[in-house]
Parts: C-alpha cells; sequence; structure tokens
C-alpha cells in the first residue's frame, strides 16, 4: 500500500488531527523506516494550519488521486474477502 496515499484517505475520512497522530504512532511502530522528515512533508503537502494553527485539508492537493487510490483498494479489499488476493502498488 502506498503509505502517503492511505494517509491523505484518512485525512478525508477521520478527524484531521487524529490522522495525524495516527500517521505519527504508524512512523514511529515497530518495523517501520518512515523518518520523521518523511512524516513531516506528507502532512504539509495535505494539511495547512490557520493563524490560530488549526488544521484544514489544503485546497491545491490532489484529493482526486487520493479518492481514486482509496476506491481501488477498497475493491481490491473485496476482492480479497472473496478468496482473492490483491496487489498493492
Amino acid at each position: 500500500m502506498d503509505f502517503e496515499m492511505v494517509f491523505a484517505a484518512a485525512l478525508l475520512t477521520d478527524d484531521i488531527l487524529a490522522a495525524i497522530h495516527d500517521l505519527h504512532a504508524y512512523s514511529n511502530g515497530g518495523g517501520t523506516s518512515i523518518s520523521r522528515d518523511k512524516v513531516r512533508s506528507i502532512v504539509d503537502k495535505y494539511v495547512a494550519y490557520d493563524e490560530k494553527d488549526f488544521p484544514y485539508l489544503r485546497s491545491d492537493a490532489d484529493w482526486n488521486a487520493v479518492v481514486a487510490y482509496w476506491r481501488q483498494t477498497v475493491a481490491d479489499m473485496e476482492k480479497a474477502s472473496k478468496g482473492e488476493v490483491p496487489i498493492y502498488k
């Protein structure tokens, strides 16, 4: 799975701060090799902050690509539940 796209999809389906927290928790978990700089660049690509540091989704992010990726992932998971094995890129 594409780590960045999964995070971006979480932003659309979850509270922004919760999604950021999950991203940090995942990157700090065992077996991952995601640097703090990579995490920061992913967050900066999809999230901006107002003058009071309240996060909001960036309007210049490619949200259509995020939605398309997530739809394909869901379709793959549905195939997997029927006994087929999805191939993640």
